[in-house]
């Protein structure tokens, strides 16, 4: 039985945007986090078992840069999606500093139980899907 995986990456949510005008700069940043809800949306209309994120889902590491906020409504985001697991792998720009980034151990956080996983080492990610063994091999930032 084939696995459906669905990709994405370089959301970059919470991009500011500064050399816009106000109006344009809020627009623009609603613009992303709608985005990554189509993405969702889109995995769950094809039915996809695993929903990758592969990098820059957000646009700066740190809570400094990236709001409570937006943080709480890409979670609600990514935990809509239906299949067995979202994986999310930091960026170049949303890298995971070590066991002391805010950024991640919030996101973990709010994640709660839903099966969204940080892969946040180069630890082979190991599930089983639809009956099949899958290993994922992460190489995240």
């Amino acid at each position: 039985m084939p696995i459906k995986v669905v990709h994405t990456a370089d959301n970059h949510v919470d991009l500011k945007y500064s050399h816009y005008p106000e109006k344009a700069q809020l627009r623009l940043r609603r613009e992303r986090l709608d985005a990554l809800g189509r993405v969702v949306r889109e995995a769950n209309n094809r039915e996809a078992d695993v929903l990758v994120v592969a990098g820059d889902l957000f646009d700066r590491e740190g809570l400094k840069f990236v709001t409570v906020q937006t943080l709480k409504q890409v979670v609600e985001l990514l935990t809509a999606f239906r299949g067995d697991r979202v994986l999310v792998l930091p960026g170049n720009h949303d890298f995971c500093a070590g066991d002391d980034s805010d950024l991640w151990t919030r996101m973990r956080e709010e994640i709660g139980n839903y099966p969204v996983f940080v892969l946040a080492t180069p630890e082979v990610h190991r599930c089983e899907i639809g009956g099949q063994k899958v290993e994922f091999y992460p190489c995240p930032c």
